[in-house]
């Protein structure tokens, strides 16, 4: 069983004019939608057929009630998501240029208050944190009851910018620890990271995993829309470690989901496994063993 814990947002994505003014500037479409490292990761999941478990926690708002919903509609386990009376919805406000390139402002809300606690651990056979604090993080791995044989984390630049000495010095305890290249450079100063496997993702420069210095290189495509790229290498990277591929295998697909994803709007983009394997058959033929 996979299990994905971690942040739940709700998401509202302006697409901006090329035009800068001063104080006020033009919005071109305005989209609402699901958002959050954890909930964009186990919606790539389930589009690859696979069957996963979110584990967080939502306000018991009209944001949480609506995403919910769409949580179900898009095959996803919500028995582990936790809705909370009086708390509010995380929420995150996008920003895209018209190079696609991504700003992200977030209210993490019900997100940073919750201590999520791993379901059946048991049978939980890779477990990926996404977006949690360093706090929750340490938390979740003492309560755990049994091994859990990989343990992923992709902690995202509020963890990694503003915490760098925690990552540091709870890495040892994952077997991935994933970051794009820029929160890699803030936390690579403060110590050594004795994670396993550190994954570096650097967009359109490809990806990198230390110590073993594999390389990937990223797949030239038309961007739309960068949110949510992350998430999309991290669901594919997961779904072929998970499904016996190797490490450079699983470089190249994550790579591939990443890619794909940028050619649409929105974190998860309106695309399923036809578009994913027509795009794997393209660019990677000998990868197609995974859909």
């Amino acid at each position: 069983m996979i299990q994905v814990v971690g942040n739940i947002n709700f998401d509202i994505t302006a697409m901006l004019d090329k035009t800068r003014n001063i104080e006020e500037n033009r919005v071109l479409e305005l989209d609402p939608g699901i958002g959050g490292t954890a909930s964009n990761t186990a919606i790539q999941l389930a589009k690859l057929g696979r069957e996963v478990f979110l584990n967080g926690a939502l306000g018991n708002d009209i944001f949480g009630q609506w995403l919910l919903k769409e949580l179900k509609k898009r095959g996803i386990n919500v028995e582990y998501v936790k809705v909370t009376d009086g708390e509010r919805t995380g929420f995150c406000f996008v920003t895209v240029n018209g190079d696609g390139h991504r700003f992200l402002f977030t209210y993490r809300g019900i997100n940073e208050k919750v201590f999520p606690k791993i379901a059946a651990p048991e049978e939980t056979t890779f477990l990926h944190l996404a977006g949690i604090s360093i706090a929750q993080a340490e938390k979740i791995l003492n309560n755990l009851s049994c091994d859990i044989p990989i343990i992923s984390y992709a902690p995202g630049g509020i963890v990694s910018f503003e915490n760098p000495e925690g990552l540091v010095k709870l890495s040892k305890y994952f077997t991935y620890l994933i970051f794009n290249e820029k929160e890699w450079e803030a936390v690579k100063k403060v110590g050594n990271i004795k994670s396993k496997h550190i994954v570096v993702t650097k967009g359109a420069k490809g990806v990198e995993v230390l110590p073993e210095g594999f390389f990937a290189p990223a797949y030239l495509t038309k961007v739309v829309d960068t949110t949510g790229a992350g998430d999309a290498f991290n669901a594919g990277f997961i779904h072929v470690l998970s499904s016996g591929g190797n490490l450079k295998e699983a470089l190249r697909f994550g790579n591939a989901l990443g890619a794909l994803n940028v050619q649409y709007k929105g974190a998860t983009g309106e695309y399923g496994l036809y578009e994913i394997e027509k795009f794997i058959c393209t660019r990677e033929p000998t990868l197609k063993k995974y859909i």
